[in-house]
This record gives C-alpha cells, structure tokens and sequence, in this order.
C-alpha cells in the first residue's frame, strides 16, 4: 500500500514520492504524483519530522501533562537547531538538537509533570495553553517555513476526547496526511490491524563481546562500529556457580567492571508500528542500546556512563526479567545493531552474567492504550482505511417533500472502493435512543450508495466529495433522520462515521414545516366565557422567541417530570437518566441526557423546570435574547419553568423576576446568568396538535420557558474569568460545578477560605481573600430586589479567581425575589462578618460599610432606580408580549399551565401548584399588571422599611442603608463645548468642590450610552443601553479640575449619552453622582491638529511564495503606517477596525519617531519567513481577522482625535496587487485630505514584488 509522505497544497509542482509500507515483509517503491489543489502530501523541504501526537486535555485537569510529539519518519538524524513550535502555543528549539531517525521528541508546557506522569523526559516549557475546543500547531524550521502544521479540533473528523481516562490523539500512520482529522484517533489501543510477534533471538543467541577493561567511550554503541577483532560466543555468557542460570555457553573472565556485547539482525517491517518484548538476565547493572540510542536500562543509574560507572544494586543468583515491552527508537528497516554494556556493583565481583531474548511485536497492541509520548502510537495501523471529512447535509433543516442531499469528502490512497449513507427514520411518538437495543438494529437502517460521478446531485466527478439524496418521501414533518457514512478502500479496509470515540454516534437533521398555530383557554370548560373561550395563538406574528424542540419518549417525559402517569417515583439525584433530542437553530443534538432540575421544590408545581446535559464534541450554541452567539457554548442547558410558587401569591411574572434579577446582578459587575425566554416544545406523539379543545394541554407545545445559564467553566469563559474552582454552595459546604486547572481538588482551599472568615478575620485578611468590591455589588442588588433564598446556607456559589487568590460570591435562584413576602432572610456568610456586627442592620463595620454604601450609592444613581429597571422590564415584556392587543406568548403560556390538570393531580404540592393563581397579585390581572407590581416594587425599596422571612423584621430602605450626611455634596454638572455637541468639543464643567468633615481627595468622571428613542441612532430592534454600562472613564483624579474633556474615540455621532461627575473627601466617603447631563453627539468640528498617522502601505492579496514555505499567501498581509508630522506619536490610543482589528495598546509599538514606519501583520511568523527577522523589528503585532481579497473597509481610530480614516479600497484598481504579489502604496502620504483614501487616484501598486514594508517604497 501507497502512503504519501505528509505535506501542505502545492500547486504545480512535481515531487517523486517514496515510501510504499509494507509490514514484516515490506517492499520499497517509488510512486511520483502531479499535486493538484486538493492533494496534500508533501513536507515542505522534504523534512520526515510530522505532529505524531498531541495531548491537550488531559485528566484530570489538574495534571499539566499537556504535550505535542514529534516524529522523526526518515533513516537519517534532522538537526532541530533553531526550530520552532508556535501558534497554539510558542517554543524555540536549542542549538545543536538533534532527532534521530526513527526518533520521537516531546514538547511539553510543564516537562517535570510529563515526567513524573508518563516517565519520558521532555523539552520545555512552552509558552501559552493548547485549546481543549480546538487550535493550530506549526512546526516551523530554522527560516520559519512551515515543516508541519495540525489544526486540530475537538469532535468530527478529529477525535472526541477530554473524558475520562484522559487520551491523547494520535495519527495512526506518521506517513499519512496529519492535517486531516480522519488520520487521527483517540489513543485507544486496538484501533490498528494487530500482527503478529516475530521472535528475533533467544538466550543462545551469538554475541559478540569485549572484555578487556578499557573504557570504549561511546563509539563501540554505533552501527558502524568495527567489532570484528572481538570474540563471540553464544548466550549465556557468564561466570556464574548458581544451577538455576542456565544455559551457560560461554564463559567470561572475572575482574573488570564493564563487559561490552554487540550483535546485529535485520528488518524488513514497519519501524514506526514496531515495538520491543524482550527478556533479560544481567548480574548486576546494564544498558542497552539501539543503533545507537539508548532504550532501557536496570540496575544503573541515571546520567552518563562509563567504563567505571557502577552498578546501582547487587545481584545474588541471577534471574530472567520480563517480558518487557518498549518503543523502539532508532529502529530502521535492513541493518539494526543491538550493544549492551553490563556494569558490575563492585571491582571485585566474584560473578558476571549477560543474556536475553528479543521479540519484536506490534506496538500498537504491546503498549497499550495511550498518551503515548516517547513512544510509537498505540492506534498505529499499516493499511489504514478511508479518511473521511466535511461531513454534511443540505439543507440543514428541510421541510415535508424536499430533497436532503448528502455529501462526504473521502479519500485513500489505494482508492476508494464503496462509500455507503446508512440513514435511520426516527417517526414523532416513537422515539429510540443509543442506548435501546433496537437503535443498532441493522434493519432499522436504510441503506443508499454515494457517488463521485458527477451525475445527479453530485456537482462535479471525481473531485473526492461523494453525494446522495435521500428521497424527498422521507422527508416529513417532525420526523428525525440519523444517519452514518460508511467508506471502504480497495484493499477492504472500512470505517463508519462518526467514529466510535464519539458519543453522539450518528449525524442527525429534523425536518420540520415550521411552528403551527395552539388553540385553548384559560379554563377548558368554565362558565366565565372570557375564560372558557378558545384562542388561536399563532406564533409566527408573535415576537420571535427561540424554539427549543425536545423528541423524546411520553414515557421519558412523565418519568423525569413525576407527572401523571409516572411510576418510578420521584428522582432526585444529579445524574441524567432519559435519553433524547434537542433541535435548536436547526441544529440537532441527538442522545442527550436530561431530567427535572430543582431543589426541594423539584416536583412542587407541575410545570417543573428541567436539566439537560450535551455530549462532548457536541456543546449546545446559544443564543441570547437578540440572537447572538454567545461567547462561550455550553455543556448543560438549565429551563427554568417561568411559574411561581402558589402560595407566594405572585404566579404569572413569568420570567420577569429572574431575567431582570439576574440582569442586574450582571449589570451591576456582579458575574451572574445570562437568561432569556424560549418558546418550549415536546414531539413524544404522533400528532403535533389535538384535534379537540379538551385535548389542549396533551401537544407539543410546552409553554414559555427561560433558559438559565449554568454556573461551570463555561460561565467562567463567558464572563471572562480564569479558570478557577467555583463550588455550588449547599448544606455548610461546596460541592465543585468547575475544577481549576491550578486548583486543589480535595476542597482544602474552600476549607481554608470558610475557616477563615469564621474566625475573628482582620481587615488585611479580607482585602487578601475576598472581592470586597464584587461583593459590595452583589449585596447591594440582594438587597434591592429583596433576595432572601439565599439565607440558610443555599443558592450561591463560591469562586476563586485563580490570578487574584480572591473568593467571590456569585447568585443562583432568583424567583423567589422582587416582593417582601418571599421566603429567606438574606442571610448570606458575609453580611454580618463584613457590613455588620450582626444580621439585623446594626453595628456597621467600617470601613467596609463605607465603601458599601458608596457603591449602594453609585448603583441607585445609575441602575437601580425607576427609569432604569423599568426600561429594563419593558425590554423583556417585549420579548414574550405584544406591544398591542392580540394574543401573546405570555397569554399562550397561562392558557397551558394555569388550569392545566397537572396542577392539580397527586403528583405536586398543593400549595406550591393549585390552579387558577397566574396574576392574582396584579391590579389589572394580567401580565402587565406583573410588570407594573415590579416597577411599584423599585419604589417601595428606596424609601419604606423592609421586613425579611424571619429575620430581621422592620429592615432599613435602601435608602436609609445609603445614607451618610457626612458625604460631599453632590456635584452639579454643565456643558460648555461648542452647540451641537461635536465629538472632538465634548466639554463639560462641575461645580466647586463642597463637603463637611473633609477635604478634597479626588472626583471621577464618567460617560454612558443609554437609549433614547429620540436620536437618530435609536434601533427599536437592538438591545437596550443601560447608564451604569460605562464607556469612558476618568479614574480618580487627585487634581481638582472643574472642566473634562470626553475623550472623541468613545462617541458616535447620532447616539445618546450621559455625562456626570462625583467627588470624595479626605475620608474615603463619595458623593452622589451628579445628575446627568443627556446629549445627542453630534458629528466632529475637525478644527483641531490631525493625527499625523498615514496608512502607507496594504498588502491585501499577497502571491504564493515562489517556492514551497508552507504558508497560505493570505499569511502574508500586512498594513503599514507612517508617521507623517515632526513629534513622536503616542500609539497606545490608536485603534484599527472595520476589516481587520488591532489595538496598538496591546501592541510591541507604541511610540513612533517622525518618519518612522510601523506594521500589523496577518501572521508575524509567515511574515518573517518572507521578509526576514530584520523587518520583524517594525512590526508592533498580529491582526485579527483578513482583508478581503475583493476590497473592504480600513477604519483607523484614536481614542482623543476620532475616526482618523475609514475607506474602502477596491480589488479593481491595480491588478498587480490583486494576488500577482505587489501592495498598494500610498501616493502622498503626507495628504491632509483623508477623504481622497478611497479613491484610486491616491494609490499605486509598489515597485517591488511582496511590496516594501518597513520602509519607503522607493525604486
């Protein structure tokens, strides 16, 4: 079989190919390929070094035993010197490495945990983390042109690991193409063909040895070696009196320290799936080599040896050891030379014995599973089958009667014999999941054969990427259509995809006609005609709100909900036991888990919440409230079920409570749930709707649902935090939602934190390990929308930010909120150890309370007062309700649940379920009249006495908790630029300092968007802007300076924002925030001195390199810059956006001398290989993003000028820079007109090939 050498696309060059893998009996041929743009298979430089394998989540996490394995393919050693890993991570091989042929070195980010793990010894650290999502290795030699480069990712076509027991992946031949994720494997062994073992020697074997105590150095280990002159003799060779060594063929002399053997064999296999076994019988120490690398050692030890180098132990009667099995570095086919020297524990040993045996077996199999650094790949397979990739079906979501093609890219270099689409119909109301026997069941499998023929709905023959279509008969609404791909090569060698690593083990797609219309009343049967009254509730002219489908089982839905028609019982554990199907965004996650979610009140109210938990490889992608990807995906799917307990009067806010609370606690710099509503829906029948209106409640359709995010390391991504242990609080203890890399994992650092904040902690000691600032915030947003449930030790979690050492105390659970009679006293650890001397409001604590009052201050000024939250409850009323008269979401939702039969059976609470209770606490008894009772609610707060389940009674308002008369007075602020509010003249004034017990310390200013439906900017569809969301800041400033300048970089003309100012005093206390000065910016003046910063040079769509360096010619952009004036320009404020984004801030530059040039690069590494390290120099950092080869727009901004240039270049103006390898140059850099960028007129092509960046593009 033909196996290409590993390389990148090359297009019209010719290569001769060598290679052809045979195993045991391999033979040698040469193969030469014309590359064409889909063929890549060839290193560049003809290096043999590959990515062989890379661990990048390991388990536990705690284990930094993160590494990337070279493989050295060749017969021939490869100097590493100045080579060099980078991208994912950055490492710098030393001068003078060598990698033997046949030779692995490992790379590793801590290579003492490597060691300790894995016992190999690696090189490192590197610099950086190795993405457990996905991420991009190069190998990069000495003139940083690419010698190999890995993007892998986590799920098809690459492996699914990160779960227990923690595997690596691994390419299953170091001679096939590692670029393509169907080339490698979870290190899991058995994934090759087995061998069969081949004894090569046993303990007769004929050495040759020297004994004649001189030390021989190091050259008698080498392969050409003269070892003629020495004797030879057959095994055992020994001097030893024991019976039990045997058999002893020849005898050596005693007296010398170190006795050397050498023997040879040959090989005609397969080096790189070849192992060891061998068995040994030495007195006392040895170390064995082969070709001239050392592979084991016993009784000797570590470091260097020599002739006089004893042996670490003593052995009485020796005894044959092993089998032991190892890798076999340095194996190569035909001639392999085996040396052994044999050290005495003594000079006056009285006994010597040396002999063994040697069997070589398949690695793959003798090694077991993996990581496998160091060593040959435990997956290693010869003749391996198919590589299949790009995996997909069109349309990703189809309708009843339409044409679902189906395509596969696969290849193999003996050619692709079969590839088949195996297609399973899952019907609505017969749900099976994996782990029902029948889902294997090959009769529920379809079969159909894909083609490469360029007939049909293949698109073009031969290109690699086989097609079918599944009949447009299969398609009908609501069904689920799984399917695998199965691909075989002429030799017979198949495989199915998705691999078996995968624990999604199928590829889906949900076809689906769209939402229909829900009929029914609030109260089926009631004499009161408005309630008994059927309404046709038709979501496609509702408020567009996410469609959550769940396909599961009736059966699995009453038992996870303990609903009527339930017979096990009531769940409460944390695991996930039914199966089934979430389709979201057309996107299906098949074989999830899910159950109930909740505390005690889990089965209380009938319409419980639920908990859904995805396959790894296989994250849910959320979207917030407005459609937009979240940062982070997650790993568990929360639904809160948006109904109160009954018998806290307040059924019906329908979500309003958590997704406000949990907004404020987010807007207040409190790391809180992300939440928005999702229109629910389970197919568990046949039928989607009922016929008759008695049936109303028996549909797919669920309700209005809110999805809560979960407390994980998700969040933590989410909300830009490190990666640190978080523990979900409960019972006097935590119990870990995430593991911190760096973190104990046996709750010793939660132990230390509660211990000591119950003892009697200082002020230091709570500045050292508490966030006192972040608590401050959360207390305060607690307070104000009266969060008791989080007393008794419950619903909050702890987090330690792993960079600070700083705990953190994070919410959780906020329905039972925003109303006084709510359950909970508040009382979380902190209030009385930080705020109070007690939990009753007395006894303040300073200077923490304070502090605490200053930011109660500053969030009642700027968040928690009427304008704002009301804004922010309207925003979320116009999500799930009409602006105006007609049935809603929210209607629809009481219709389901408020007289729904399960309400009221034996499987709930009856005071926390009951029927009939949706709007009782409301005026109007709708969902508005809600609304309207958590605005009321926002007033109460500020000035009537709070009262708190059990205690304290008779609490303080918020503002009385706020209230210091010693504060300064409250600053008043005016404007006093130029009319019309330009950007660049946004000038505004205070007045004088006023206070009563101190003096002036500081005063800070500050700006905000907010959203005014009267500027010109107002978007009615995008999300709403809150004051305390700040744009631009002062800092404090220790100067009193009555005037401020807003910097023009943080306004846009057209948008609302609000200006104001606070002050402190000489005793830490602040001010209220001024009230604020609201103004519509206009556009700039532009009278003030331009930045003198010229964009000089672009290299939009550079050419391929002339000759093979790896990289793609998109690498190899670039943006130059120019210094244009007489002064030193400060580029700290300088950003680029629009096509590209760069913040010089972040940047190695950030100053530039008159006439001086400063790039931005596409790759810094490409960009050296091309252009060399000298140019490197001028280069302040790497972009994010690509300029469009066919035009786009450059903007460049300073934070103090503005917009300095925004235009577009055009593909169209030059075609010499269009891909043939010039740039466009800038005519007159020097230009004071901006707005002639845009025009070809200002641009020429440059006078060189690759352009001219760094310098002046001069002939």
């Amino acid at each position: 079989m033909i196996l290409l050498i590993k390389g990148v696309d090359v297009v019209g060059y010719t290569y001769a190919l060598e290679d052809l893998l045979g195993f045991y009996g391999g033979v040698m041929a040469v193969a030469v390929l014309i590359l064409i743009g889909w063929i890549s298979s060839v290193v560049v430089g003809d290096s043999p070094v590959v990515i062989n394998e890379i661990h990048y989540d390991p388990v536990p996490k705690t284990e930094h035993v993160e590494f990337i394995e070279l493989f050295n393919g060749s017969d021939h050693e490869v100097d590493l010197s100045g080579w060099s890993i980078v991208e994912g991570v950055y490492y710098q091989f030393p001068q003078g490495l060598r990698l033997a042929p046949g030779g692995y070195l490992v790379v590793a980010g801590e290579p003492e945990a490597v060691k300790a793990r894995f016992g190999i010894n690696a090189l490192g650290p590197w610099a950086g983390r190795l993405s457990n999502e996905g991420d991009t290795v190069i190998l990069l030699d000495q003139a940083k042109r690419v010698v190999d480069r890995v993007s892998y990712k986590l799920g098809f076509p690459w492996p699914t690991v990160g779960d227990p027991p923690g595997y690596s992946i691994e390419l299953i031949n170091p001679r096939l193409d590692n670029a393509l994720g169907g080339n490698w494997r979870a290190s899991m062994a058995g994934a090759g063909t087995a061998r069969q073992p081949v004894q090569v020697f046993d303990l007769t074997n004929t050495w040759r040895y020297n004994q004649e105590g001189v030390d021989l150095g190091q050259a008698w280990r080498q392969v050409d070696y003269d070892d003629g002159s020495w004797p030879s003799g057959a095994g055992l060779l020994c001097v030893e009196d024991a019976a039990s060594v045997e058999p002893k063929n020849t005898r050596l002399t005693i007296g010398r320290i170190t006795y050397y053997f050498r023997t040879s064999f040959e090989f005609t296999g397969d080096p790189v799936r070849t192992a060891l076994q061998f068995s040994l019988m030495v007195d006392d120490g040895a170390v064995l080599y082969l070709n001239g690398q050392e592979f084991y050692r016993i009784r000797m030890p570590d470091g260097p040896v020599s002739y006089n180098t004893l042996a670490s132990a003593s052995v009485g009667d020796a005894s044959l050891a092993g089998p032991l099995t190892v890798s076999a570095p340095g194996l190569v086919k035909g001639r392999n030379v085996l040396a052994v020297e044999v050290h005495q524990s003594s000079a006056n040993s009285s006994d010597i014995v040396f002999g063994m045996t040697l069997t070589l077996v398949d690695a793959a199999v003798a090694l077991g599973n993996g990581p496998t650094p160091g060593r040959a790949n435990c997956v290693l397979a010869g003749d391996a089958p198919p590589c299949i990739w790009d995996v997909a079906h069109d349309p990703l979501q189809p309708i009843t009667g339409q044409e679902v093609v189906i395509t596969a890219t696969v290849r193999d270099p003996n050619g692709v014999g079969l590839v088949e689409l195996l297609y399973q119909v899952v019907e609505p109301g017969n749900y099976l999941s994996k782990a029902d026997p029948e889902f294997e069941d090959p009769k529920r499998w379809n079969r159909l054969f894909m083609s490469d023929d360029g007939l049909g709905s293949d698109r073009l023959k031969a290109d690699g990427v086989y097609t079918v279509a599944i009949p447009s008969a299969v398609q009908i609404h609501r069904r689920l259509i799984r399917y695998r791909i199965r691909a075989a090569d002429g030799n017979g060698n198949s495989i199915t995809v998705p691999y078996q690593d995968d624990p999604q083990p199928n590829f889906a797609y949900f076809v689906y006609d769209g939402v229909p219309p829900w009929i029914g009343a609030i109260q089926p049967g009631s004499s009161d005609r408005n309630r008994s009254a059927l309404v046709l509730y038709d979501f496609e002219t509702m408020p567009a709100l996410p469609v959550y489908h769940l396909i599961t089982t009736r059966k699995a839905h009453e038992e996870s909900q303990y609903i009527p028609n339930s017979t096990a019982g009531q769940y409460w554990g944390q695991d996930y036991p039914w199966y089934g199907t979430l389709v979201y965004d057309g996107v299906v996650y098949d074989h999830i888990r899910f159950r109930a979610r909740g505390g005690v009140w889990r089965y209380s109210m009938g319409k419980n919440m639920w908990k859904f938990d995805f396959n790894r490889g296989h994250d849910f992608e959320a979207r917030d409230e407005y459609g937009r990807p979240l940062k982070a995906t997650w790993k568990k799917l929360n639904l809160g079920a948006n109904i109160q307990q009954g018998d806290y009067g307040h059924r019906g806010e329908q979500g309003l409570f958590e997704y406000v609370g949990f907004r404020l606690y987010n807007l207040a710099g409190c790391p809180a749930s992300i939440t928005f509503p999702v229109h629910f829906r389970i197919i568990e029948n046949p039928s989607e709707t009922n016929d008759t209106p008695s049936n109303q409640y028996d549909d797919d359709f669920q309700g209005l649902y809110l999805a809560v995010e979960q407390l994980d390391g998700r969040f933590l991504d989410q909300h830009g935090l490190p990666d640190g242990n978080l523990y979900k609080m409960e019972g006097g203890t935590g119990e870990l939602n995430n593991q911190g890399r760096d973190d104990p994992s046996n709750k010793s650092d939660l132990n230390a934190f509660m211990s000591g904040y119950s003892s009697n902690s200082t002020e230091q000691w709570w500045r050292n390990n508490f966030d006192l600032e972040g608590y401050y915030s959360f207390r305060a947003i607690t307070e104000a929308i009266h969060n008791g449930d989080i007393g008794y030790g419950k619903n909050y979690f702890y987090y330690r930010n792993p960079t600070t050492g700083k705990w953190s105390i994070f919410p959780w659970d906020l329905d039972l909120t925003w109303a006084e009679t709510m359950y909970g006293n508040g009382n979380e650890p902190f209030k009385a150890r930080v705020l109070y001397s007690n939990k009753n409001y007395t006894g303040p604590r300073q200077p923490y309370y304070t502090e605490y009052q200053a930011r109660l201050r500053e969030i009642m000024d700027l968040l928690f007062n009427s304008e704002q939250v009301d804004q922010l409850i309207e925003e979320y009323c116009a999500l799930v309700d009409r602006p105006n008269p007609g049935a809603s979401m929210v209607d629809a939702d009481r219709a389901m649940w408020d007289y729904n039969p399960i309400l009221a059976s034996s499987y709930v609470n009856p005071s926390k379920a009951g029927q009939g209770r949706f709007y009782q606490a409301a005026a109007t008894k709708d969902f508005r009249g809600m609304a309207q009772k958590m605005k009321d609610y926002v007033k109460y707060v500020y000035d009537n006495r709070r009262n708190w389940w059990n205690d304290p009674p008779n609490g303080p308002s918020l503002t009385e908790v706020e209230l210091d008369l010693a504060i300064p007075d409250t600053p008043v602020v005016s404007y006093v630029g130029p009319s019309g509010y330009p950007i660049d003249h946004l000038v505004f004034k205070t007045s004088p300092y006023s206070g009563y017990i101190g003096q002036f310390a500081a005063m800070q200013w500050r700006i905000a968007e907010v959203t005014d439906p009267a500027a010109p900017a107002y978007d009615p569809a995008a999300p709403r802007r809150y004051e305390i969301e700040t744009l631009w800041t002062s800092g404090r400033l220790t100067t009193f300076n009555q005037q401020v300048q807003i910097p023009a970089g943080v306004v846009e003309p057209g948008h609302a924002y609000r200006v104001r100012c606070r002050v402190q005093d000489s005793t830490g206390r602040w001010s209220h925030w001024s009230d604020p000065v609201q103004f519509v910016a206009g556009p700039a003046l532009g009278d003030g001195p331009r930045l003198c910063l010229a964009l000089s040079e672009i290299m939009y769509h550079p050419a391929a390199s002339v000759q093979p360096d790896g990289w793609d010619e998109d690498d190899f952009e670039f943006l130059e810059f120019v210094n244009t004036g007489l002064q030193r320009l400060d580029l700290s404020t300088v950003k680029i956006t629009g096509a590209v984004e760069f913040d010089f801030a972040n940047g190695s530059i950030k100053y530039l001398d008159p006439g001086q040039y400063v790039l931005v690069v596409a790759n810094p590494w490409a960009f050296e290989c091309r252009y060399g390290s000298a140019v490197v120099q001028r280069v302040a950092g790497r972009y994010d993003g690509r300029l469009s080869n066919g035009g786009e727009c450059i903007e460049v901004r300073d934070l103090y000028k503005g917009l300095v240039m925004a235009f577009a270049y055009d593909d169209d103006w030059y075609k010499q820079a269009d891909g043939v390898g010039h740039s466009l140059v800038l005519v007159d850099p020097g230009s004071t007109d901006p707005t002639r960028l845009g025009q070809k007129v200002s641009w020429r092509t440059s006078y060189y090939w690759g352009g001219s960046p760094g310098k002046a593009d001069t002939k």
